[in-house]
């Protein structure tokens, strides 16, 4: 039972280390030059890639064979062969994305 308790222990350590490396990196940033925004940089690709492994994981092993959601459906593609109907629908969903960021960075910069 206590190996069950403290299974996600590493994982949540490791997060928490990534984010306080990044804050320090974001508050003495100038004193460390060009290397503290790469090192942010990096540090928000592996956060992204962790979290994003772990929704798929944690779906995979989740969701029912009556409702999929996007990420275990495509995974399940992948063994028949993908359909261009997912390629359209990855498109779309950058393309929205692209125009709601473009969006409220325009909003920030009206404001200040």
């Amino acid at each position: 039972n206590v190996v069950n308790c403290t299974d996600g222990v590493d994982g949540l350590s490791a997060s928490l280390a990534v984010v306080s490396i990044g804050t320090f990196l974001l508050a003495y940033g100038e004193e460390l030059g060009d290397y503290s925004t790469a090192a942010i940089v990096f540090i928000g690709a592996l956060l992204a890639f962790t979290l994003s492994l772990d929704d798929f994981t944690i779906s995979y092993f989740t969701t029912s064979p009556l409702v999929q959601n996007l990420s275990t459906l495509i995974y399940s593609a992948t063994k028949l062969g993908i359909s261009p109907v997912y390629y359209a629908l990855s498109s779309l969903m950058f393309v929205v994305l692209l125009v709601l960021l473009m969006i409220v960075n325009r909003r920030t910069a009206d404001n200040n």
